[in-house]
């Protein structure tokens, strides 16, 4: 049976899916049998969706047109003293 929490991992926001990662990481290994088991069923399914957002941004990344640098600006020319004769 799949875990409830399951169907709304695509739908998180990415500090959301983070938290459920480093959450279900730390129960794995540390926790009532029952919460183990559980974080073990619902890992390789966080693993899967940070991998694909992550190969996702890596695509839009390579996707963007590179930026021109622009030319540096020339210096100001200094006015000209102004010749005063009275």
């Amino acid at each position: 049976m799949a875990h409830p929490m399951a169907e709304k991992i695509p739908g998180l926001s990415d500090p959301q899916l983070a938290s459920l990662l480093a959450n279900a990481e730390r129960l794995s290994a540390d926790g009532p049998p029952k919460q183990v088991n559980a974080a073990k069923e619902l890992l390789p399914l966080l693993h899967a969706e940070t991998s694909a957002r992550s190969e996702a941004a890596a695509a839009r990344r390579r996707e963007r047109v590179p930026v021109r640098k622009r030319k540096a600006a020339a210096p100001a020319p200094e006015p000209a003293a102004a010749d005063s004769e009275d």
